[in-house]
């Protein structure tokens, strides 16, 4: 559905919005004879507000089409905000369900309500990244960007990225990190959280001197997972 805002209209199509949806709600909310309103489930009072808010408008504008004051195009302005701001609540309130149908909504000039949601694609880029030596046993990761100079097609794919990690022969502190063998790819790396900071300091107490690997993959909103990037290996400082 189209994110535009159906309020970013014209001036004078605004007035005419106004003009003939206020129309439209008198005749759904009357009765008809013995046939009791349509919709029952709006206070009179409350239109009357965005009526007399309509009405404000509708005189200030009508004011610009003659000579005018140097204050009447900010009356204008200020009696267009004001009716916008009482018109969005009420819409939300008594137009956005039942008994109001689509039909009501596409007769009336308003946004349907989009209830299919919009899928969220696995990422399909692997990701590259900087390390940064901070002292002993500290690094950060961070700055990640598509490998290769890619660009992401849909941002709501790269929600996040997974660092995975590992260090050779790890002392029994860091247990989790422990690699025995050379990791080929982020499978073969023991430990792995979530960031979507810019940069994710760690700290290996201890490990001064040690290799460490790294690799990392976006992942969506939907905690899909994308292709790991390649395997980066530095020695901790």
């Amino acid at each position: 559905m189209s994110t535009k805002d159906y309020l970013n209209m014209s001036d004078s199509a605004l007035d005419s919005f106004m003009t003939r949806n206020l129309a439209y709600i008198a005749d759904k909310t009357i009765a008809k004879g013995a046939t009791p309103p349509e919709w029952m489930h709006i206070p009179s009072e409350r239109t009357d507000e965005v009526g007399g808010k309509a009405g404000d408008f509708h005189d200030a504008l009508e004011k610009l089409d003659g000579p005018h004051m140097d204050g009447d195009k900010q009356a204008k302005k200020d009696a267009k905000a004001a009716l916008i701001k009482i018109w969005r609540p009420y819409k939300r309130q008594f137009l956005d369900f039942s008994p109001v149908t689509d039909a009501d909504r596409v007769n009336m000039g308003l946004p349907l309500k989009d209830i299919i949601p919009t899928p969220i694609n696995a990422p399909q880029l692997p990701p590259e990244f900087e390390v940064r030596y901070i002292a002993k046993g500290i690094i950060d990761v961070g700055r990640f960007r598509p490998a290769n100079g890619a660009v992401m097609e849909d941002k709501r794919a790269y929600h996040g990225v997974a660092i995975h990690c590992g260090i050779m022969n790890a002392t029994p502190q860091n247990s989790r990190f422990n690699v025995t063998a050379v990791p080929l790819t982020g499978y073969d790396l023991p430990y792995s959280e979530f960031c979507r900071t810019k940069w994710r300091r760690f700290g290996f107490s201890g490990e001064s001197g040690a290799r460490l690997f790294i690799c990392a993959q976006y992942e969506s909103a939907k905690a899909q997972k994308g292709p790991f990037g390649a395997v980066v290996e530095v020695v901790i400082p």
